[in-house]
């Protein structure tokens, strides 16, 4: 589940990139790939690290369990609480991943040029990743959640980018120009006409 919501961050499919079985002297990983390693042994009840590891920097998320009956325990709503701090885990590696950017995508992304394109493509869609979920209208409104919080904006098509303006939570995020290129039903929205951080949501 984690590994997959890190290569949901990323836009590519897990399948592509993972890498699971590291027995005796393998060499360095392959970059971008998505190591698995798994520890059993004294009294580690449950532990989970998801490990985004860069050139000089490294993001760690960590559930720790120290009682095997939370593993059993189920609330009144049906939830335990460890799929609930799994699922938490599970949105933060997708969002955070997208902090190391420097970590090349698999996918095959063509530059959406024109509005009536953008427009084709968006149309009766929602745009969602991990905690967010937007629509993006042929009449240039944004409106959508990111996590718990509002997101409105609009939004206009100039000189082949996509332009808007957007207030998440109450926050004006400003205004900003970004190319956007598509692969299938991903699409790859990238800050600063293409020179600032890229964001990869899902058509549905």
């Amino acid at each position: 589940m984690l590994g997959e919501a890190a290569a949901e961050g990323r836009g590519v499919k897990l399948a592509d990139v993972s890498d699971r079985g590291r027995d005796g002297i393998t060499g360095a990983r392959q970059q971008g790939d998505i190591g698995f390693t798994a520890i059993r042994g004294g009294d580690i009840v449950g532990e989970h690290d998801v490990m985004f590891a860069a050139a000089g920097e490294r993001i760690i998320l960590r559930h720790i369990a120290s009682d095997r009956a939370l593993f059993a325990y189920v609330n009144a709503k049906g939830n335990s609480p460890r799929e609930v701090s799994m699922r938490i885990i599970f949105a933060l590696a997708a969002t955070a991943v997208l902090a190391l950017s420097g970590l090349p995508a698999a996918a095959e992304y063509a530059r959406i040029q024109d509005k009536s394109d953008f427009v084709a493509a968006v149309n009766g869609k929602r745009l969602t990743r991990p905690l967010v979920n937007l629509q993006v209208t042929p009449g240039g409104a944004i409106a959508g959640k990111g996590a718990a919080w509002q997101i409105t904006g609009s939004w206009s098509w100039k000189d082949g980018y996509f332009c808007r303006t957007l207030v998440w939570g109450g926050k004006d995020l400003g205004y900003n120009c970004q190319v956007v290129m598509r692969d299938g039903a991903k699409i790859r929205f990238t800050s600063d006409k293409g020179a600032g951080e890229s964001a990869v949501l899902t058509l549905r």
